[in-house]
């Protein structure tokens, strides 16, 4: 993979490392509440993929494999070598679980924060009228789109 120019922040000074993958729309900047309060007892890296903050904008498509494979070359770059825990926030939670596939040997564990369903799709077949008419998967999609662009 080419060199990335991928923002990031490391905050804290513990051993254990835990890194921050997050949802579609989301900035690291939204996570520095639980960093606060998180590091004293760790040290957090959080980054922005792809077209977010100050990342570049995207050479490859946006599926989660090649984000699980952009964060492994920014941790690579930034000289991770430990063991480290990942957390995984909506969309995050999808790269987290590929990034696990890919990479099980670099990590403790792996935290999904309110994670997106590998068979997400399989959840919208379900006959669910209410959640239906209020989460319309084409407006979900649209809406994270946008979000992405910003």
């Amino acid at each position: 993979m080419n060199e990335l120019n991928l923002e990031y922040k490391i905050i804290g000074k513990d051993k254990t490392l835990v890194v921050i993958e997050t949802g579609i729309g989301s900035s690291f900047y939204d996570w520095y509440s639980i960093v606060e309060e998180l590091k004293e007892d760790f040290t957090i890296v959080l980054y922005h993929r792809c077209g977010y903050g100050k990342s570049q904008d995207p050479k490859t498509s946006r599926t989660t494999k090649n984000i699980a494979g952009e964060l492994n070359c920014l941790l690579d770059k930034i000289g991770i070598k430990d063991k480290f825990i990942l957390v995984g926030h909506s969309f995050g939670g999808l790269c987290v679980q590929n990034y696990a596939k890919m990479y099980p040997h670099k990590l403790k564990g792996i935290m999904l924060i309110d994670s997106t369903s590998f068979n997400f799709k399989q959840l919208y077949m379900l006959d669910t009228p209410v959640m239906n008419f209020h989460i319309a998967i084409d407006k979900m999609v649209e809406s994270n789109i946008n979000c992405s662009k910003k």
